[in-house]
């Protein structure tokens, strides 16, 4: 009976996700991405560099460098791509009928657990099939599809396990549920790409026991690489290369104990579930609300509560925008709605007005970056607010109706982000234009792909993972212009 229940959780959560439009718009995401990630020899640049020297593309250096890079996206998007099934369950009045059916959270919590697994799983397997593609495009030698599989399944199923095992405890978890998991997240996927790797690598004569907690493989891989090549000089990703220089075979990558600590590390990834299973609150009224637009016990919620003085600041709004005639008038008020609601951000504000007041001109960068991180966070769910509430129906009755409430959140969404960038363009207004110009568009580009992404996958994460990844390569990566998006 329980093998049962389970099985039939796990079907109806593939079928649930395999049918949105999101899953279609991330599997050729999935797909572009893996044809960039991929470049092309000829144009002087290699994905597996090492001391100036490139890799042959055989099979194990495009499922090796493709996994690695890979594990940056997955790691982060596949995170915010499970999670909300929760609040999915509250909003349509599931989680009632969910509460009274006799399987155990524990068995419950396990199907969930494997229905995001599998999701992801498809994912995993569609970028693979790509990669295997371009070899056959691109690449230099037969075609190995055992060798991928191995690769992929021991890179990336830790990655994928622990981002299904958080994304379940944040959902069991009220204070988890909404933008304080999300942040929560971001940043220990942020901290792990930051120190773990350096951490193993100092110990390169074997693998440590931190190489249990090596995720996103990026450690593990270094210290291979290193004893493969014995040089600390190598890149990932389209670096330029030597062409009078031989180029470098790769083959035999994976050893007996690296197989085995990713294993581990696998099995370490589902440490999470155990206390979601103690924490999961069967959508019962006095630990969960009914309805998913009352917050008061998230995280985000209780830092707000906090902040909660800082909202006199923006309540002159609300009378000036009574008193704007039609669409202006609404949209001041909706602006006031979104930083009266969220009084962090009003405190966000100022503190980077003000820096970006004070600073140096050559430090206008960091606090841009600083302040844009913040608008995006606040606005990725400005376009689903009235879905999450149940009001959609509701506004789309207001002369406009559903178009002018389009235009409504666009608008408001730029109007923030260029509050959040104000400072620093007025100043780079007197010295960088270039740079004002690259921000200002950037800012409307930005909120326009948040309206579009909210309205088709009717959920602000799919804008938030991508905002968030895009913004952290921005600051990793200098050489690429185009991957700036706001000129910071």
């Amino acid at each position: 009976m329980t093998f049962e229940m389970i099985k039939a959780v796990v079907c109806n959560e593939m079928r649930l996700r395999s049918r949105r439009l999101s899953a279609l718009v991330t599997l050729l995401a999935v797909v572009a991405i893996a044809w960039l990630i991929i470049v092309d020899p000829a144009s002087g640049r290699s994905m597996l560099v090492f001391d100036k020297a490139r890799s042959i593309y055989n099979s194990t250096a495009l499922s090796l460098g493709s996994s690695v890079l890979a594990s940056f996206l997955f790691g982060l998007a596949s995170f915010y791509l499970v999670r909300g099934r929760t609040r999915e369950d509250l909003t349509h009045g599931v989680g009632g009928v969910l509460a009274s059916t006799p399987i155990r959270n524990g068995s419950f919590l396990l199907a969930r657990w494997l229905g995001a697994v599998a999701y992801l799983m498809t994912l995993l397997f569609a970028l693979m099939l790509t990669v295997m593609v371009l070899q056959l495009v691109r690449g230099e030698a037969p075609l190995q599809p055992l060798v991928f599989m191995q690769m992929y399944a021991f890179m990336l199923m830790p990655t994928i396990f622990l981002t299904a095992s958080v994304a379940i405890l944040c959902d069991s978890y009220s204070p988890l549920m909404g933008k304080g998991g999300d942040v929560l997240y971001f940043t220990l996927w942020v901290g792990q790409f930051s120190a773990l790797p350096s951490t193993i690598e100092k110990h390169s004569s074997q693998l440590g026991p931190l190489s249990a907690i090596d995720f996103c493989g990026v450690g593990t891989t270094a210290h291979r690489l290193k004893q493969l090549f014995h040089s600390e000089h190598f890149s990932l990703g389209g670096s330029p290369y030597d062409p009078s220089l031989a180029p470098i075979v790769l083959n035999d990558f994976w050893t007996a104990e690296m197989m085995g600590m990713r294993v581990v590390c696998a099995l370490v990834a589902m440490l999470p579930l155990i206390p979601a299973i103690a924490l999961f609150h069967r959508f019962s009224p006095d630990k969960v609300m009914a309805v998913a637009t009352n917050r008061r016990n998230t995280l985000w919620a209780l830092i707000n509560r906090l902040f909660q003085p800082a909202t006199r600041l923006v309540r002159p709004l609300m009378p000036l925008a009574a008193r704007l005639p039609g669409s202006l008038g609404q949209a001041v008020a909706d602006l006031a709605l979104t930083l009266m609601s969220n009084p962090l951000a009003v405190v966000a504000l100022v503190a980077i007005s003000v820096a970006g007041a004070i600073v140096e001109t050559s430090n206008l960068g960091p606090v841009l970056a600083m302040g844009v991180a913040c608008w995006g966070i606040l606005i990725s769910d400005l376009s689903v607010r009235d879905y999450q509430s149940a009001a959609e129906s509701l506004t789309a009755a207001v002369p406009g109706g559903a178009q002018q409430r389009y235009l409504r959140h666009l608008l408001v969404t730029a109007s923030i982000g260029l509050m959040f960038s104000a400072v620093v363009l007025l100043r780079w207004l007197a010295s960088n234009s270039v740079g004002a110009g690259a921000l200002i568009t950037g800012i409307f580009a930005l909120s326009a792909v948040a309206s579009f992404l909210g309205r088709s996958t009717r959920t602000g994460r799919s804008f938030l993972a991508l905002f968030l990844f895009g913004l952290y390569l921005s600051l990793q990566i200098k050489t690429e212009p185009w991957l700036d998006v706001i000129g910071a």
